[in-house]
């Protein structure tokens, strides 16, 4: 049996936020940041989530204090299969390298971006940011 991580997980959502999207879509995109957040994480670390406003778009904010990416490996996260060290991926059950990249194709599908602050060793921030309605 696998030990939990002990993962605080915080959130701020601004009531009241209204985009025109792929439920479904807008829907894995949002797991798949909880859940990379969860798996890169520390033991008893946290997670914060935003959903607000900012001038004409709306934003989703996961950040976590977990292992963070190294600067030089940032624009490769994008990639399809893509992983830093894929002899790790039984950590992460049916890790196929595929969640970022279905992050951001979701992403531009609907108008929106992907940004990432990460420092490896201190933990990562994404952020979709996409036209309000």
């Amino acid at each position: 049996m696998k030990k939990g991580k002990n993962t605080k997980i915080i959130y701020s959502i601004k009531p009241d936020v209204i985009v025109i999207g792929d439920k479904t879509f807008l829907r894995q995109l949002i797991i798949n940041l909880i859940s990379n957040a969860i798996a890169y994480g520390k033991e008893n670390g946290w997670i914060e989530t935003t959903l607000g406003t900012e001038g004409e778009h709306a934003f989703l904010s996961v950040e976590d204090n977990g292992i963070g990416i190294a600067e030089e490996d940032i624009p490769k996260i994008w990639t399809r299969f893509w992983r830093k060290d894929p002899s790790r991926s039984h950590e992460r059950e049916n890790n196929m390298g595929l969640g970022l990249s279905i992050v951001k194709e979701v992403a531009n599908i609907h108008g929106g971006v992907m940004e990432v602050e990460s420092v490896l060793g201190k933990g990562s921030k994404f952020v979709f940011k996409i036209p309000l309605k």
